[in-house]
Order: C-alpha cells, then sequence, then structure tokens
C-alpha cells in the first residue's frame, strides 16, 4: 500500500485516496503517516473494529467515497504510471458508465486491443471476454449513484467473491436491464505479486463463491449467459486440477477428512458440473471417491496424471504452501 501511494500520478487535484485498515494488528495510518508525512493525494483512514472480510470491506469503500465514481485497490496491486490520467480520460468520455473495467493480462485474461461498450444487461452478459477480469477487483470503476440501488444486493451475496459484479447486475436489473457498461483496453494495474506462496489465499472459497454466483435468482435469459461466462474461468484460473490440490493441502494441514469431501462435492456440483463434459465427469468422479483414504488419493492421482498427460502431484510450492 505505502508504494502504491508513492507511485500516484502527480495529477490528483481531483482524487482522493480512502484507506480502510481491516482490524489488522498494526496501526496502518500511523504507518503511512510515518513513512509518508506529506502524502501526494488527499488521503481518508477508516479502520473497523472487527475483521469484516475482504467482500464486505470493498463494499466499504463504496459506502465511505464521497466522490461519484470508486475504484477499488487491492493492496498487493501496483498502480502503473499515469494511472490516474487514464482514469479520468476514460471518464470524460463515457460519464454515464456504470461500470468501466480496466484491462490486466493475467492468466485466463482476455488482451484487448479496442474499447467494447455494452448499453444493456443481456449483451454485456453475452459479450463478456473474461469473467475473471471483470472479477479482479482492481480493475474496476464503479459509477456509485448509478449503481447505488444495487449495492445491498451485492452485501447480500457478498459469499460470490463479486460483490461488485452483482451490485452492477442488480442495479441494471432495476433499471429494466439499460445501463452502459465499458470494457477498456487500458492498463492501470501491474500484476500482483505472487512472490510469496504462503500468503495467496486458496482458490476454493472463489470456486465456492462463484458456485453461488451461478445460481442467482435471475430471469433464465440471464442466467444462461452468465453461467457460461463463469464456466469460462474453469479453464486457466480456476482449474478443477487446481481445487483438488488445494483440498489436498487441506488435508495435510489435518482438516477433518469427512469435511474435504463435503467441500468436494459441493463445489463439484454448483461450479464444476456446469462443464458437463463426459470425461471430466468421470475424472471428477474418481478423485472425489479418493478423498475417502490415503491409499486411493495417491493411487488416483497417478491415474489422473496420466489422463491428463501431466503430472498430477503438489508442486514444490504447493508443498510449500502446505
Amino acid at each position: 500500500m505505502i508504494r502504491k501511494i508513492a507511485s500516484a500520478d502527480k495529477k490528483t487535484s481531483d482524487v482522493e485516496l480512502i484507506i480502510i485498515d481491516n482490524a489488522s494488528p498494526n496501526n496502518v495510518e500511523a504507518d503511512i503517516r510515518n513513512v509518508f508525512p506529506d502524502l501526494p493525494v488527499q488521503v481518508k483512514f477508516y479502520r473497523n473494529k472487527i475483521n469484516v472480510g475482504g467482500n464486505a470491506n470493498i463494499l466499504r469503500v463504496i459506502e465511505y467515497a464521497s466522490a461519484d465514481f470508486v475504484l477499488v485497490l487491492g493492496d498487493d496491486d501496483h498502480v502503473l504510471p499515469n494511472s490516474i490520467e487514464k482514469i479520468l480520460t476514460q471518464l470524460e468520455m463515457y460519464p454515464d458508465a456504470l461500470f468501466i473495467n480496466f484491462n490486466t493480462p493475467l492468466p485466463g485474461h482476455t488482451v484487448r486491443t479496442k474499447v467494447v461498450v455494452y448499453e444493456e444487461l443481456l449483451s454485456f452478459l453475452k459479450g463478456i471476454d473474461s469473467f475473471g477480469q471483470i472479477m479482479f477487483i482492481s480493475d474496476g470503476l464503479y459509477n456509485i449513484k448509478k449503481i447505488e440501488e444495487g449495492i445491498r444486493f451485492g452485501t447480500f451475496y457478498q459469499n460470490t467473491c463479486a460483490p461488485g459484479f452483482v451490485s452492477i447486475l442488480y442495479a441494471m436489473l432495476l433499471n429494466n436491464g439499460v445501463g452502459q457498461i465499458v470494457l477498456s483496453n487500458e492498463r492501470i494495474i501491474d500484476l500482483a505479486s505472487t512472490a510469496d506462496t504462503k500468503t495467496q489465499m486458496s482458490i476454493i472459497p472463489v470456486v465456492e463463491g462463484l458456485g453461488y454466483l451461478a445460481h442467482l435468482n435471475v430471469d433464465a435469459k440471464y442466467l444462461k449467459y452468465l453461467q457460461q461466462s463463469i464456466v469460462s474461468t474453469q479453464k486457466d484460473w480456476l482449474t478443477y486440477q487446481g481445487a483438488f490440490r488445494s483440498l489436498v493441502c487441506d488435508l495435510h494441514n489435518g482438516v477433518d477428512r469427512k469435511k474435504v469431501f463435503l467441500m468436494h462435492y459441493k463445489i463439484l456440483k454448483e461450479y464444476y458440473f456446469l462443464d458437463r463434459s463426459y470425461m471430466k465427469f468421470i475424472l471428477r468422479f474418481l478423485l472425489s471417491l479418493s478423498l475417502f483414504s490415503k491409499v486411493l488419493t495417491k493411487c488416483l492421482l497417478m491415474i489422473a496424471g496420466i489422463m491428463l498427460k501431466r503430472k498430477f502431484s503438489l508442486s514444490d510450492d504447493e508443498k510449500n504452501y502446505c
């Protein structure tokens, strides 16, 4: 976060920076002010009395913001030079947008070569180029006034790990499916740091959250394309292999085998079975059986590796994580 402030653009007269300390053990405001006694941008500090979780904290930023637009930044994402200028330029071009999604080339994200603008919800859901990129916290610029009616739904469905997206979705539904969404080709964020595997969150909460998202109570014509977009995240980001390895890590860490098996069943039913490939169904069924015993786990991991034409085992980083 301190590096982020230091890298901010000089063009900051129309920008405020809100930093929410989510009940961390140290005094974040004091630490930052000690390092930067003369901050280059207007800063407001808030501290939660308890850790409300990442999803709830995202919406809390929107609540505290006094501006019409807000960009939520994760503290491990690095702001690129001239990013504020790029954001202000996009706002000048699309002042009525509910949501502007910028472009960060993470695995599974589409590298955009042009700006795409949607004016209604159905065309947006049909045209989503990368659902992982739409979810990526630090790439989303929200028009608070235009999505405020949807924020209560984002709060209710914060367990989807996509409270911002849910807020946009319901704001448009409440407006007869109309609203402007901009998928920008501008890049404002550098890749998040992945050096310390011990601090990386398991993908299981995100997989579980997207399982909830895939079954929202919305009209079937919207749900169909929403589910198709969600399935696309299984290809490069939330792969079944990755989720299974995360569950094996849980077993290594001493989590009750029955609890792990039930979580595996849940994410299969709600998320991975959205992809109805016959071979994948068989593979996942066999692997689910392996969670009953250590011997089956080891044997079926070897079989899965042969089927997938790759070594299906824990990498060194994953072993360290475990």
